[in-house]
């Protein structure tokens, strides 16, 4: 939602989540009144015994239900209410299924999930601690389960907030409402817990706790995923031969590494991630190996890093040995610079020059297990960047040995946050072995912790001895080797440096002499979401995370640095006082409030190169003073396109038309690119058509249009025809292309017109439409004349006088056709083609009136009234014939032929008088009939 978002509509949204929260409050309250979990109450609706409820089967059982229970909200006496609460729970398809009704009729988001984690955490310490003091073994098994009483009794003891010095009489029944509130979340925690497997039973196993404590951990990019791998298990091998038997009962390996999400204490959308970057392939094709998962995982190296690579070389070192003896027996000088060829071959025997260096039987650094020639490449690469290109012995041996190990003990990270879990890997030599007592123990302590020799000796904190671990520690599960996790907690000391350290205990509490080295790291507040690049285009794009969760009121944040690495080189950016730096409000579905997303837009980045951001939030300390926070994880690599399709050009304007041809203008697009524009494709739509809406679509920017799919750009282009285009002339120092277009049919139709530009990326965004333009019509006959005037006539020729037809059919009129009828007997008079077709002189037209002379062909014979009807000609046909001219007729008197034109309607019937006047200008009168009169 965005900022400018009304308030009513805010408040309408967390109101109608509230009303539903309770809703579902009181249906799930119902439910557990009867039965004793959630599907036990699925299975009695599921009459069938098909695994699924369909709306029959809910409504029966709701309403049996409801017609029993005693406190029933009000809308459930509505009607149709079932079929709403079905449709609510996940029963659009028609059917429900367990985990569905189980999930959503708990209706407990992730924010209640985390506050849970965090209270475990500072209580026990760890997951697994907690089940371990909340279960009970069952009888007759060595398993062991926590029941929905014990569970509900140790949520209410780790969130209820009740002041201790109140008796009953004086409890706030405000308090008791939360009570209630925090039973019944107590409650849908555990049946989500327990559906959560897909193997509901009404109790918890440790599996189920950590599943759904995992779904709330801070994200796991891969470069954690595969320390914690290599920690856990020591070898790839091992790990998927882990991964395989704890997850047997999963038919695919991606299901196997599912069913291990919760002990690995990664988010399942984390594990999807990660198998995803893995294997892109295998979203494919739907499956994967666990040897071709290996294979990717080494091969391309995706993920790796130098803390993986000082974990790799502590692994493989001899017994005994500490790191810097094993680097310093390598015989090669420490401060020589090393090519990549020479780096490979000399350090880790990969490359063409180590058949020559086996000869000579050199000694190459013991990493477990083997880096690939990638791996090597981006240790080099890494290596270069934090030494300012030089790469050798010595550079290698600052970064490993300042890094997560210590000669006895390897943790998976150099950095913190609370929440997170940190695994040790300890691996004790003979010699050692007698010095840890009964009980040893790695706990976690400040570096301030020293060791003051007077007195008998003692370990100091700040001038305070310290005699037992009080604070955060796991015992050694053997003596020998192992892996401890110990779950980061909520702590005031952020920003101070902390120390992993074994020590020596008889009790496991009590603190002895400290074995072997620790290893540092510091406790940071939360870190930024991870980044994402989006509006990617040839040389920019944006990046977006999420700021730190603070729960904490005390922490603010003061600004970021965004460290944008290529392959070449890195660089700092810092989003202080930066214009292009911008938060924004959106919507939070999981805490159900209005949440900031930040973002930041990076310019000039150079096509082709591939790209990884960082985010580092920066907190306001005491006194103004700034301090970094937890560096969030990498971003997915992002690998530049050389050049994306161009953004949309100008409007098009038509700048002529005619039958044949068409020319249109238009600017050049504002973003090319990267590459020149060397074409474009034309489209046209009817302006009163389907796709007139597009007149008003927003356009598309080159970086969306790059972003969208296949089907969203065919779906850009529904309905639009496209027009071929002859010739294009492109003026790129005046930014326009002049398009020639030929071909186009002549429908007489209004026509829009929109182009997009084209580079060797493809195809870009389209442009806005032009101004409505009309087709020229189709060649057709000439429309009907008017009917023809006789303004003279006798017996050898006749002049007549007509209006040119309305509509010429487009094409030019060649001539005329003029027939002529003879009223008495009907008989029609051809006229001379001469006189109509060959000599202008015969015809003229003059303000759209056509004027002819045409002569009889043959004698007319007897004198009487004729009418005369014209037709026109053009290169495609004739029009249809003219309704016929008034009639005019030929009389002789005293030896002259006379014309007489009646200009007028006469009667239909004969008999009546008629009276006119002679050209002579005799007056004339007749009392006969009209037949009588013309013969």
């Amino acid at each position: 939602l965005a900022d400018h978002v009304e308030p009513r509509v805010l408040r309408l949204l967390m109101r109608t989540r509230s009303d539903l929260s309770r809703l579902l409050r009181s249906v799930f309250c119902i439910v557990l009144a009867k039965y004793r979990s959630l599907p036990e109450a699925f299975d009695t609706f599921d009459r069938d015994g098909s695994r699924e409820i369909c709306l029959a089967e809910f409504e029966a059982g709701m309403k049996e239900l409801v017609d029993s229970a005693t406190d029933v909200p009000s809308c459930l006496a509505r009607p149709g209410w079932a079929r709403k609460l079905f449709l609510v729970l996940g029963g659009g398809g028609g059917s429900l299924t367990l985990h569905d009704f189980t999930i959503r009729l708990c209706s407990i988001g992730r924010g209640a999930i985390r506050a849970l984690r965090e209270k475990l955490l500072l209580k026990h310490h760890g997951i697994t601690r907690a089940w371990e003091a909340l279960a009970t073994p069952e009888a007759g098994s060595n398993r062991s389960f926590v029941g929905e009483d014990d569970f509900v009794a140790e949520y209410l003891a780790l969130l209820k907030a009740k002041a201790s010095h109140l008796s009953p009489s004086d409890v706030d029944p405000e308090e008791e409402k939360q009570e209630a509130l925090l039973r019944w979340q107590a409650r849908a925690l555990f049946h989500m817990m327990d559906a959560g497997a897909g193997n509901a039973n009404g109790r918890l196993d440790l599996s189920e706790m950590q599943l759904m404590m995992a779904d709330v951990s801070p994200p796991c990019m891969l470069e954690e995923f595969r320390i914690n791998l290599l920690l856990n298990y020591g070898s790839w091998q091992a790990a998927f031969q882990a991964v395989r038997q704890s997850g047997s009962k999963a038919k695919t390996f991606y299901g196997q590494l599912v069913r291990c999400a919760g002990a690995l204490d990664i988010r399942i959308s984390d594990l999807q991630r990660i198998f995803q970057r893995v294997c892109p392939s295998a979203v494919r094709r739907g499956e994967v190996s666990p040897q071709e998962f290996m294979q990717q995982l080494q091969s391309h190296g995706k993920g790796f890093n130098m803390a993986e690579f000082s974990v790799r070389l502590w692994l493989g070192k001899p017994e005994g040995m500490t790191l810097d003896a094993v680097l310093e027996r390598n015989p090669i000088d420490a401060a020589r610079t090393l090519r990549f060829e020479e780096f490979s071959a000399e350090l880790f025997g990969l490359g063409p020059l180590a058949s020559k260096l086996k000869s000579e039987q050199r000694k190459i650094l013991p990493v477990s297990p083997r880096l690939t020639e990638a791996e090597v490449a981006q240790l080099y690469n890494a290596l270069r960047l934090q030494h300012h290109g030089k790469v050798s012995l010595k550079s290698l041996q600052h970064s490993a040995l300042t890094s997560n190990v210590s000669d006895i003990l390897a943790s998976n990270k150099t950095a913190y946050s609370p929440g997170e879990t940190a695994y040790i890997h300890y691996r004790i030599p003979r010699d050692r072995d007698k010095h840890l007592l009964e009980k040893p123990f790695i706990a976690m302590v400040s570096t301030e912790m020293k060791w003051v020799a007077g007195g008998g000796g003692g370990w100091m904190l700040r001038g305070k001895p310290i005699t037992e671990i009080s604070g955060v520690g796991a015992q050694l599960p053997n003596r020998k080797e192992g892996v401890v996790c110990i779950n980061i907690p909520l702590s005031e000391a952020l920003f101070e440096r902390q120390e992993f350290r074994l020590f020596a205990s008889p009790n496991g509490t009590r603190i002895g002499a400290q074995v072997g080295g620790g290893v540092s790291f510091e406790v940071l507040p939360p870190g930024s979401g991870q980044p994402m690049f989006d509006e990617v285009t040839h040389n920019s794009a944006r990046l977006t995370w999420a700021p730190p969760d603070l729960e904490s009121e005390k922490l603010k944040i003061s600004h970021y640095t965004v460290s944008v690495r290529p392959l070449e080189a890195a660089s700092e950016l810092s989003t202080k006082d930066s214009e292009h730096f911008k938060s924004l409000t959106t919507w939070d579905h999981d805490k159900q409030a209005l949440r900031q997303v930040c973002s930041l837009d990076l310019k000039g980045l150079r096509p082709g190169l591939p790209y990884q951001a960082t985010v580092v939030p920066h907190y306001l300390g005491k006194d103004n003073s700034v301090f970094e926070g937890h560096p969030s994880n990498p971003s997915d690599d992002l690998q530049l396109p050389k050049s994306i399709p161009p953004g949309p050009p100008g409007t098009p304007l038509v700048k002529r038309a005619d039958r044949d041809e068409m020319e249109l203008m238009v600017d050049l697009p504002g973003s090319d690119g990267g590459e020149l524009v060397s074409s474009f494709s034309v489209y046209r739509f009817l302006a009163d058509g389907p796709c007139q809406h597009t007149l008003g679509r927003r356009r598309r920017s080159a970086s969306d249009w790059f972003h969208m799919t296949k089907h969203e750009k065919e779906q850009e282009k529904v309905g639009l025809e496209e027009v071929t285009v002859t010739f294009v002339r492109i003026s790129h120092s005046q930014r326009k292309a002049y398009l020639l277009l030929r071909g186009l049919p002549c429908d007489g139709l209004v026509w829009h017109y929109c182009c997009a530009a084209q580079n060797s990326a493809g195809e870009g965004a389209l442009s806005a439409a032009s101004l409505p333009h009309e087709a020229p019509r189709p060649l057709a006959a000439p429309s009907q004349p008017c009917a023809p005037c006789v303004v003279r006539m006798d017996p050898s020729s006749v002049e007549l006088t007509w209006d040119a037809p309305l509509d010429d059919g487009c094409a030019e009129i060649q001539g005329y056709r003029i027939q002529a009828c003879r009223l008495s007997d009907g008989q029609f008079l051809p006229m001379s083609e001469r006189a109509w077709l060959a000599q202008p002189a015969d015809f003229t037209i003059k303000g759209g009136q056509v004027r002819c002379l045409l002569r009889w062909l043959q004698d007319v014979g007897s004198f009487g009234s004729y009418t005369f009807a014209v037709q026109a000609v053009n290169s495609v046909g004739t029009s249809a014939w003219s309704k016929e001219s008034d009639p005019a007729g030929l009389i002789e008197d005293a030896g002259l032929r006379l014309l007489i034109s009646l200009g007028m309607t006469l009667p239909e019937k004969s008999g009546a008088p008629v009276a006119g006047r002679m050209a002579l200008g005799q007056a004339v009168e007749h009392r006969g009939g009209l037949d009588g009169f013309l013969q």
